[in-house]
């Protein structure tokens, strides 16, 4: 058994060690995320089967690339999180898809209102 004391100072320098040591992630290219995008809805097909544009639920490969770049420079996470609002708007406005450019001009303020 480990005393009570070793332990929390085991602990604590992997902790502290955690702290001091800066992790640096870069920012996807476009290409990255588009790549990352169509890895994800394929993942997730329903029918994988069904013969469907790579870039489904959305209409297009330029539909992703406009929102992309109406995002900017963003994050993984924040990219997640527009896509995934847009997939949830669509949803509760009964949008059929596929999903255009249009549609997220129409809520593009709902999506990307943090860069106002």
């Amino acid at each position: 058994m480990v005393n009570v004391e070793d332990l929390g100072q085991y602990l604590s320098e992997a902790v502290k060690s955690r702290i001091k040591e800066r992790i640096h992630f870069d920012i996807p290219s476009q290409n990255d995320f588009i790549q990352y995008l169509i890895d994800l809805f394929n993942e997730y097909r329903l029918n994988p089967q069904e013969q469907l544009s790579q870039f489904f639920p959305f209409s297009d490969e330029l539909t992703v690339r406009s929102i992309l770049q109406e995002l900017g420079n963003v994050s993984l996470r924040r990219l997640n999180e527009a896509f995934s609002l847009l997939l949830e708007l669509a949803d509760l406005d009964d949008q059929a898809a596929p999903l255009t450019i249009d549609y997220f001009n129409i809520n593009k303020a709902e999506i990307i209102g943090w860069k106002s």
